[in-house]
């Protein structure tokens, strides 16, 4: 998704993108952190971390905001926007910023990442219940991504409980218990 969005701002002179996380601390720690890995230092013309705004040297404009108080935009008109771990957020925020994709010369475009939720999420029912060509669902495994990670990674994920490892480990859509697990009687 960060990838995507530096693409996009790259390729569309001052576009306006946006990315998300439910928390800021989330956001600032894992998906900010790795936005601005990946996007060279020469493209950058300003970082103002009190806007949580990155301008490129094309104009382009890169917002980082977190979605616990709702979805709170004004009037921005985007090129593009990318909500990681998707799973947190509301359906209705999906769909407002869908109306926000109205900036001209861009591809109004948005890309969700997310672990796979429980089979009654509503990314489940848009996403793979939903015939709608304008979406499009790509499915990865933690197998697929073993060579960057840690040794004892995935044989410490494939010792979880089944479910578990067909959404964590397989990124299968598959119902898993919330909370504790309750046994009557105790």
């Amino acid at each position: 998704g960060c990838f995507e969005g530096y693409k996009h701002s790259i390729l569309y002179k001052k576009n306006c993108g946006i990315i998300f996380r439910k928390d800021y601390t989330d956001l600032r720690d894992t998906t900010m952190k790795t936005f601005l890995e990946i996007t060279p230092p020469e493209e950058m013309q300003e970082f103002n971390k009190s806007e949580h705004k990155i301008t490129l040297r094309n104009g382009s404009e890169i917002y980082f905001r977190h979605l616990k108080d709702g979805l709170k935009l004004g009037s921005l008109s985007l090129g593009w926007f990318f909500v990681d771990e998707a799973e947190e957020v509301t359906e209705e925020i999906f769909i407002a910023l869908q109306g926000r994709l109205s900036l001209k010369g861009s591809a109004c475009v948005g890309w969700l990442v997310s672990n796979p939720p429980n089979t009654d999420h509503w990314l489940y029912k848009t996403f793979n219940d939903n015939p709608d060509k304008e979406f499009a669902v790509f499915y990865a495994s933690t197998y697929d991504n073993q060579d960057n990670l840690p040794k004892e990674y995935i044989s410490n994920l494939e010792k979880l409980p089944p479910s578990w490892r067909k959404k964590y480990l397989e990124g299968k859509w598959v119902f898993t218990p919330d909370g504790r697990p309750f046994y009557q009687g105790f």
